[in-house]
């Protein structure tokens, strides 16, 4: 299947589709500047309104030290690339179109919630996935050839699929900071599934508000 240039920003509406957070690039490209990107599924929009819910449902005096990621933020990374040129994106949408034709589709299930780096030192809060992750870790191997050919160097963790929902802010500190991450640890998300049907890679737009996401192109899984 042909990969899919992606510059839209029109949002989608079905339910296994994402909540796009996407925005459309219009300056020009300066000849030394570098983009950074990853490669990520986007979430479909139940399953990221079903994890922003898990945060609205804990304690308001605990919300108040949390920062929620956006729902459209919200996707399953399956390699940072860091800075390249705009020019080589290209050769990085046929180097994964390559990884994407090894790979069919499958099924994933919000699984378990938890903290990094640590229940006593929580910084950010994350929700796993269950199902047919081992197609996923395979994929995410096949991505990461891609990227190694393309000469990115390996990441040499072993990889952890999972998604960021939120973020505790600097205040949110002592006892807080470990009561919150008690609370995340004890939540517990609906049982949603979804497929997977297709990644992308992504541009990051980092701003005072936050990060924004472009989606430079999809390919589908085969």
């Amino acid at each position: 299947m042909p990969l899919l240039m992606d510059h839209s920003t029109s949002p989608r509406q079905s339910d296994d589709e994402p909540i796009n957070s996407l925005i459309r690039t219009t300056d020009p490209v300066a000849p030394d500047e570098l983009w950074r990107t990853f490669v990520a599924v986007q979430l479909p929009r139940r399953v990221q309104l079903s994890l922003s819910g898990l945060v609205e449902r804990m304690p308001s005096r605990q919300r108040r030290f949390i920062q929620t990621v956006s729902p459209g933020g919200m996707h399953l990374t399956l390699k940072f690339v860091g800075g390249i040129e705009p020019a080589r994106t290209t050769e990085i949408a046929h180097l994964l179109e390559g990884a994407a034709k090894q790979s069919g589709r499958f099924e994933l299930e919000l699984g378990e919630t938890g903290v990094f780096p640590s229940p006593s030192r929580p910084g950010a809060l994350w929700a796993g996935f269950k199902g047919e992750v081992q197609r996923l870790i395979r994929l995410q191997a096949r991505v990461e050839g891609a990227m190694t050919v393309f000469g990115i160097t390996p990441d040499r963790r072993r990889y952890h699929p999972h998604t960021t929902v939120a973020r505790l802010r600097r205040d949110a500190r002592g006892r807080m900071a470990v009561a919150i991450g008690e609370a995340w640890l004890a939540s517990s998300p609906r049982a949603v599934s979804f497929p997977i049907k297709e990644f992308a890679l992504f541009r990051s737009h980092l701003g005072p508000r936050g990060a924004r996401y472009e989606r430079l192109f999809t390919t589908p899984l085969a």
